[in-house]
Order: C-alpha cells, then sequence, then structure tokens
C-alpha cells in the first residue's frame, strides 16, 4: 500500500529518507539496492514508498528500477504496462529513455523489468548494467535511482547488482523472518556496502528483535 499522507507510516519513512540522505551524502552515493532475504517480507512496497517519498523533495528525481526480472511487480503497483524495460534495455533491443516511465508523481519515474525472464542473471552481468549506472550517476546529487531485486537467498542477482550500486538496503519483516535467515541473508551480501536494515510490519515487541517499536517501519544502521 502507497504512502497514506495522513498515517503516522509515513513519518517513519520520513525519518528513513533523513538516513538514507545523510548516509548516501556522507559517501556521494545516489544509487541504492532493496532486497531481503526470502519473498514476502514487503520490499518490493518499501522500493515503491522509498521512491515516493524521495520524490517529494522537488529538488530531487527518482527512478524506480524493477530488477526483478524474474517475477516484476512494480509495473503492477503502478497500474503501469509492464512488458518492456530492463530486459530489453539489456538484450540491447531498445534505448533506455524510451522504456522509462513518468508516473503520477511528480519527479518519479519507473523503469519496469520487461517481460520475465528465467535466467536474467546474464543480463545483469553485462557492461550494459554498469553503463546504465553510470550514466545515472552522472545526472547529479539530486538524482537517486532505487532497485528492487529478487530475494538474496534464492537467487544471485541481487548479488551481482549489490557489486554495481552504491549501498543496499535489506527489508525483514519484523517477527516473521527467523534471525537465520537474516544472518544468512546478510552473509551473501559480504563485501557490498549494506547501509541498513529496513524492519517492516514492527508492533510491539518483536521475539527476534529486543527493542519497543510503536510503528509499522523501522531502520537500523548496519556495521559488520
Amino acid at each position: 500500500m502507497f504512502l497514506d499522507p495522513r498515517s503516522p507510516v509515513i513519518e517513519q519513512y520520513r525519518s528513513l529518507r533523513t538516513h538514507l540522505l545523510a548516509e548516501s551524502g556522507n559517501k556521494s552515493i545516489n544509487t541504492f539496492l532493496v532486497t531481503s532475504s526470502i519473498r514476502g517480507e514487503g520490499k518490493s512496497i518499501t522500493s515503491c514508498n522509498l521512491g515516493i517519498i524521495l520524490a517529494h523533495n522537488r529538488q530531487n528525481s527518482v527512478l524506480l528500477v524493477d530488477g526483478d526480472m524474474r517475477i516484476p511487480s512494480i509495473h503492477k503497483i503502478f497500474g503501469i504496462r509492464g512488458n518492456r524495460g530492463l530486459v530489453d534495455y539489456l538484450k540491447g533491443e531498445s534505448e533506455l529513455d524510451s522504456l522509462i516511465v513518468p508516473t503520477k508523481i511528480d519527479n518519479l519515474f519507473i523503469l519496469p523489468a520487461g517481460e520475465p525472464q528465467t535466467s536474467p542473471s546474464e543480463l545483469l552481468a553485462t557492461s550494459k548494467m554498469t553503463d546504465f549506472l553510470r550514466m545515472e550517476e552522472s545526472k547529479g546529487k539530486n538524482h537517486y535511482v532505487i532497485i528492487d531485486s529478487p530475494p538474496i537467498i534464492s537467487t544471485t542477482d541481487p548479488r551481482i547488482i549489490a557489486t554495481y550500486v552504491g549501498g543496499v538496503l535489506l527489508v525483514v519483516q519484523a517477527g516473521r523472518t527467523p534471525r537465520d535467515v537474516i544472518s544468512h541473508g546478510l552473509s551473501l551480501l559480504k563485501n557490498v556496502n549494506i547501509l541498513g536494515i529496513i524492519l517492516n510490519n514492527i508492533s510491539g515487541i518483536s521475539p527476534y528483535y529486543p527493542y519497543r517499536y510503536s510503528y509499522a517501519y523501522g531502520y537500523v544502521e548496519y556495521s559488520k
């Protein structure tokens, strides 16, 4: 569900935005990967809402990329066409500009995944992906790229993308994802820049997390 301006959750996303911009500003980071350990933790909705809250700043422009070329969903969430996108660019079949779709939200644009693929890791490992991100990074400090990827444990795709971006955010559904699964997911992201863990669906005290929260989202800085 998208952010409701009247919801207390939006304040937590604003807090996340503040943390993220502070962290990225210190290290000149404007490309981010959002992933999770397993499916069903809310990474795609988190990616969308993060893109929306970043785009609320009129100085920013945001490109939300559906990097889950196995089971794409961003186009469905926004109700836009999804038959052409990142896949077509990586295959060299379309120019990037022709694939980017504007949204009803000012400053927010979407690059859909395109038709689902069975082996997208081969496409992600090409120079086209790195060229794409370098081009986006060159657009300045107020241009942000958020890539929603498949879960880290089930495929190699996010591990490939993680080596290209400035920072990684891991989404965890509080009270659902076992601690050993989270640890395994983090271990697969070694040698990349993990900016933090986004705790999703927090209510009261979770048996997995020794902190009390009174809101639906939380952000935990990660240090190896």
